[in-house]
C-alpha cells in the first residue's frame, strides 16, 4: 500500500477511536473505492465496528480473517484477544493469547500480556513461563526481571523463591537508582527463605504477591 493509503488507514483508524466516526467513515470510503473487498480493507472495517459497539460484526471478520490466511494475520488475532478482554472474559483473551503465541512465539507483548492475566487468575506456574519467555526474548532493562521474579515469587516454594532473588538482583543491577520495587522484592524474597529455613524473618506468607502495579 502506497504511503498516501496507509496514511488514511492510520487516519481513519485513529479518527474512530476518538469518536470522529465522519472522519474516519470519509477516510474509508477513499479506500474502499480503491481497494474494494480487499482483506486490509476488512480488517479495517472492523475496526470501526469495534468503534460504534458492533462487537459480533467484528469478531466475526476477524475469524473469517484468520481462517483465510493463518500465517499473515497477526493483527487480526491480537484484536480478538483485545475484544475478550473488553468483553470481561480474561480466560477467553488468556486461551486466544495462548493461540496466538502458538504462531508467532517472537511477540514479547503478548508473553506478558499473558502472564498479566495468569497471575490476575492464580495460575502461578502460566504466570512465571510466560514472564520467563518474554525476558528470554528481551533481557535488556529492569523491569522485565523484576516482573519474572514477582511471578516467582508469588509462586513461592524454595526454588521460586530462589529464582525470585535473582531476577530482583538482575533487575538491580540493570537500574541502580529509585528501583524500590525490586529492592524490596529482594528483601521479601530473602526474609521468606528464610521462614522456609525456620530461622525467623519477615517475609509476606506465599501466595501473596510483592504487588500488582505496573513495572513499565
Amino acid at each position: 500500500m502506497r504511503p498516501y493509503y496507509a496514511g488514511l488507514e492510520a487516519a481513519a483508524a485513529a479518527a474512530w477511536e476518538v469518536g470522529a466516526t465522519a472522519v474516519g467513515d470519509a477516510a474509508a470510503a477513499t479506500l474502499s473505492a480503491v481497494f474494494p473487498g480487499t482483506p486490509r480493507l476488512d480488517r479495517l472495517l472492523a475496526l470501526r465496528a469495534e468503534a460504534v459497539g458492533d462487537v459480533a460484526a467484528a469478531a466475526s471478520t476477524y475469524r473469517s480473517a484468520i481462517a483465510a490466511a493463518p500465517a499473515t494475520s497477526a493483527g487480526a488475532a491480537k484484536r480478538q484477544v483485545a475484544l475478550a478482554k473488553g468483553a470481561g472474559r480474561p480466560a477467553a483473551a488468556a486461551a486466544l493469547l495462548r493461540a496466538y503465541l502458538a504462531t508467532w512465539a517472537t511477540d514479547v507483548g503478548a508473553w506478558e500480556e499473558l502472564g498479566a492475566l495468569a497471575a490476575a487468575a492464580g495460575r502461578a506456574d502460566e504466570a512465571v513461563f510466560a514472564a520467563a519467555e518474554a525476558f528470554t526474548l528481551a533481557p535488556g532493562g529492569w523491569a522485565r526481571p523484576t516482573r519474572l521474579a514477582d511471578a516467582y515469587y508469588t509462586a513461592g516454594g524454595g526454588d521460586a523463591l530462589r529464582r525470585a532473588r535473582v531476577y530482583y538482583a538482575v533487575s538491580l543491577r540493570a537500574r541502580r537508582r529509585g528501583n524500590v520495587r525490586a529492592l524490596v522484592g529482594l528483601w521479601l524474597a530473602a526474609s521468606a527463605l528464610e521462614v522456609e529455613r525456620g530461622e525467623g524473618g519477615g517475609g509476606v506468607p506465599m501466595g501473596r504477591t510483592v504487588g500488582t502495579g505496573g513495572t513499565r
